[in-house]
């Protein structure tokens, strides 16, 4: 596959990646751009594989939420119901959520974190945030669950949430450029993979999507670590199907907490198209079915149409059913990919 390079990632050039300071989202007042999200100093957030430790829920634009969610959000915008709306994770990792603004919001209560947890919501665009008791009201709407609602100050320190998304951008691109190796064989329904450790990639083009039975099977060796990287180019193609089932040995991992804990990013689903100029994938993507599986698609809208287990690093996002996610497990640690760096917020 020819290298194609984003003419924003040249800008920011090429370095490892740093990130000390942990994620808030906008602020009252703000004169910089829309969609900057603020960044708190925390040693828990240092790159992008920390963000996908931490995060389940990634869109850079809009993301919908229905049914019953675990994992935390980052996100510049939320629409639909909030009251629909609800993450439950009793896993003990850092328990925030960021969304900017909420848009179209129906009337109700927002449910958002769990109320086991110490969980934090963070909001921006000027909302009024009250406190009536023990309860947080953001513009009139009742915040179930989440014991802290918070409006970043200006003196915090923050990074462009766009900037974020060439960086993924350029970890998808990066996974792309790898070759189908030696480690995976595809026969009929099973996918296997021969080692018990490190990465093995598996690239599909859009007529191998289209091969591909309803119901595939991956395979790794039994007690494993390994990951598959299914690379998926959709120059002229789709995907509107089922996950893969995963198996470690002859165990099934489940879409239960039990088997998630440990197997979220057993799989990666990097979607790109290789037709255009920055290679990235902008149409619209539809996982079915359930298992355990990372999708990495920054500029494309993904629909979550049952019960997934990963991280979804999305540009839109529309989440049904039941999701659920924990720390990763051995991620792929992107190679030289920019990161923005985080500097003082504008002020009037």
């Amino acid at each position: 596959m020819k290298k194609k390079v984003n003419q924003r990632r040249i800008f920011s050039g090429i370095v490892t990646i740093l990130l000390v300071f942990g994620l808030v989202f906008g602020s009252l007042g703000m004169t910089s751009q829309a969609n900057n999200v603020t960044y708190k100093k925390g040693a828990s957030m240092k790159d992008l594989v920390s963000i996908m430790q931490n995060y389940c829920f990634i869109a850079f634009d809009t993301i919908d939420m229905t049914g019953h969610q675990h994992g935390n959000v980052l996100a510049d915008k939320m629409t639909g119901n909030g009251c629909e709306y609800t993450t439950r994770v009793p896993y003990g990792f850092t328990n925030d959520n960021y969304i900017r603004k909420f848009v179209n919001l129906s009337s109700g209560d927002i449910k958002i974190g769990y109320a086991g947890n110490n969980d934090n919501l963070y909001v921006g665009e000027g909302y009024t945030v009250t406190k009536n008791g023990k309860s947080y009201y953001i513009d009139g709407h009742k915040v179930v669950d989440s014991p802290n609602v918070y409006v970043d100050m200006a003196n915090e320190k923050y990074i462009n949430l766009e900037e974020l998304q060439d960086s993924f951008a350029a970890y998808n691109e990066q996974l792309a450029s790898q070759k189908t190796d030696k480690n995976v064989s595809l026969s009929g329904q099973k996918i296997t993979v021969d080692i018990s450790s490190g990465a093995a990639y598996l690239n599909l083009d859009a007529s191998g999507v289209n091969s591909l039975k309803n119901d595939m099977i991956v395979y790794f060796p039994k007690n494993s670590s390994s990951i598959l990287v299914v690379n998926v180019d959709l120059a002229g193609g789709a995907w509107n199907r089922n996950v893969f089932k995963v198996f470690d040995g002859e165990t099934l991992l489940t879409q239960y907490e039990k088997d998630v804990v440990n197997n979220v990013n057993r799989v990666y689903y990097n979607f790109y198209d290789s037709s255009q100029a920055d290679e990235q994938y902008t149409g619209t993507l539809t996982m079915k079915g359930s298992g355990p599986g990372t999708v990495i698609a920054p500029n494309a809208s993904v629909t979550l149409e049952s019960t997934q287990c990963g991280v979804y690093i999305t540009k839109n996002l529309t989440a049904r059913s039941e999701c659920h996610w924990s720390k990763s497990v051995n991620p792929v640690a992107p190679q030289g990919v920019t990161a923005p760096t985080a500097t003082p917020k504008a002020t009037e």
